[in-house]
C-alpha cells in the first residue's frame, strides 16, 4: 500500500487542527472553573440575602422587644389592640421572607436547609399571628410554603 509523503500544506493543517483541539479543551476547562466560580458566587450571594433579611426582622424586635412575643412566644393579638396593623405587617415580612428561602433553597449550601425548615415551621408554630396571618392570604403565597408549613389543602381559598 502506497501513502503519499505528506505536503507541507497537509503537516500545518494536522498541526492547526490539534493545536485547535487542544486551545478548545483548555477553553472548556476555564469556561467550566468560571461556570463553577459563578454557581459559587450566586449561593453565597442567596445565603447573605436571606441572612440580611432575617438580620433585619430581628432588628425589628430589637427595636420593638414587646412586639417579639406575638411571633416567638405564642401571645395572642387581639383586633382592637393599637398594635396590630404593625404586627400585621411583620407577619407578611416574616412570612415573605419565608418564601424567599424557599425559592433560594437551591443556592444555600448543603445541610443547612433542614435547620431553615425548623425555624420557619418553628416560628410559625409559636405565632398565631402568622398562622392568621398566613391562612387568611393563602393565595398571595407559594403552595410549597403552604405544604412546608402545613396548611392543609382542603382550607386553602380556592382549593
Amino acid at each position: 500500500m502506497y501513502f503519499p509523503e505528506p505536503s507541507w500544506t497537509d503537516t500545518v493543517q494536522a498541526v492547526a487542527a490539534v493545536g485547535t483541539c487542544i486551545i478548545a479543551a483548555v477553553g472548556f476547562i476555564f469556561v467550566y472553573g468560571q461556570l463553577a466560580q459563578a454557581k459559587r458566587t450566586l449561593n453565597s450571594i442567596a445565603h447573605a440575602a436571606i441572612y440580611s433579611q432575617t438580620q433585619a426582622i430581628n432588628e425589628l424586635f430589637v427595636a420593638h422587644p414587646d412586639y417579639r412575643d406575638y411571633f416567638y412566644g405564642g401571645r395572642e393579638c387581639a383586633n382592637d389592640e393599637s398594635i396590630r396593623p404593625a404586627l400585621l405587617s411583620i407577619a407578611d415580612v416574616i412570612i415573605d421572607s419565608f418564601e424567599h428561602i424557599l425559592q433560594q433553597r437551591a443556592h444555600l449550601p448543603r445541610g443547612i436547609w433542614p435547620a431553615w425548615v425548623r425555624y420557619m415551621r418553628s416560628i410559625f408554630r409559636t405565632s398565631p399571628l402568622l398562622r392568621e396571618q398566613l391562612t387568611l392570604n393563602q393565595e398571595w403565597y407559594d403552595e410549597q410554603l403552604l405544604d412546608l408549613l402545613g396548611i392543609a389543602r382542603d382550607a386553602r381559598s380556592g382549593a
